[in-house]
C-alpha cells in the first residue's frame, strides 16, 4: 500500500504539471487521466488477488489446525491425574453406599420385628394382670361361701351324711380355681420367655445403635 500511494502521488503530480506545459490539449489531459485510471485499476486488482490468496491460505491453515487438534484429542496421553485411583475411589464409594443401604434395610427389619415383640410382651402383661385380678376376685367371693358351707356341714340337722353336704359346690369352685391357677402358670411361663427375649433385645439395641452410627458415618462421606 505504501508503494501504491507513492505511485499515485507521482501520477497526480505529473497530471497537475500539464497545465504548465506549452501547447497542451484537453485530449492530452484525458489520455493522462485514462492512463492513471488503468494503472490504478490494475494495481487494485493485484492487491485484491494477494489479499484473497492470503485469506485462502489462512483458511487452509485453520482447517489443518482443527484436524490436528481433533487427532490429538482422540489420542491417549499421560497426565498427572491418577484415573485408576479416582475410579477405584468411585467404585468403593458406590459399594459403601450400597452396603449402607443394605444395613439400613436390615436394621429397619429388625426394628419392625422388635416392635412386634414389645407389643406381644405388653399384651401378655395385660392378660396376666387380668387373670390375676380375676383369680383374686374369685378367691374373695368364694372364701365366705366356703365358710358358710362348712358351717352348714357342721351344724346340719338333716339325716344325710355331713360329709356329702356342700361337697359338690366346693369341688366346682376348686376346679375353677385350679383352671385359673393353670392359666396363671401358663401366663407366667410365657412372660418369662418374653422377658428372656427382652433381655436379648437390650443387647440387640446396643448393636443397632452401633450400626446406626456406622450408617450415619457412611452417609456423611462425600
Amino acid at each position: 500500500f505504501g508503494s501504491l500511494s507513492n505511485q499515485l502521488y507521482d501520477d497526480l503530480l505529473r497530471l497537475s504539471e500539464l497545465k504548465n506545459r506549452f501547447l497542451v490539449c484537453p485530449s492530452d489531459v484525458d489520455a493522462e487521466v485514462s492512463a492513471i485510471k488503468a494503472k490504478i485499476c490494475e494495481t487494485l486488482d493485484l492487491v485484491g488477488e494477494d489479499i484473497k490468496a492470503e485469506i485462502g491460505t489462512r483458511d487452509l491453515e485453520v482447517v489443518s489446525l482443527l484436524r490436528e487438534a481433533f487427532a490429538r484429542a482422540s489420542l491417549k496421553r499421560l497426565t498427572m491425574f491418577n484415573h485408576e485411583e479416582a475410579e477405584t475411589s468411585r467404585v468403593a464409594a458406590v459399594s459403601a453406599r450400597k452396603a449402607a443401604d443394605d444395613m439400613l434395610l436390615h436394621v429397619f427389619k429388625n426394628c419392625w420385628v422388635d416392635s412386634n415383640l414389645f407389643k406381644s410382651l405388653e399384651d401378655q402383661r395385660i392378660e396376666t394382670e387380668r387373670i390375676a385380678q380375676e383369680a383374686a376376685l374369685l378367691n374373695q367371693e368364694q372364701v365366705p361361701v366356703i365358710k358358710e358351707q362348712v358351717l352348714m356341714i357342721d351344724y346340719s340337722e338333716d339325716g344325710g351324711s355331713p360329709s356329702d353336704k356342700g361337697k359338690a359346690p366346693i369341688e366346682a369352685n376348686m376346679d375353677h380355681l385350679r383352671v385359673l391357677e393353670q392359666a396363671i402358670e401358663e401366663q407366667r411361663s410365657e412372660h418369662q420367655v418374653l422377658a428372656t427375649k427382652v433381655d436379648k433385645l437390650d443387647s440387640k439395641v446396643d448393636t443397632l445403635n452401633n450400626k446406626f452410627d456406622m450408617i450415619i458415618a457412611l452417609l456423611q462421606k462425600p
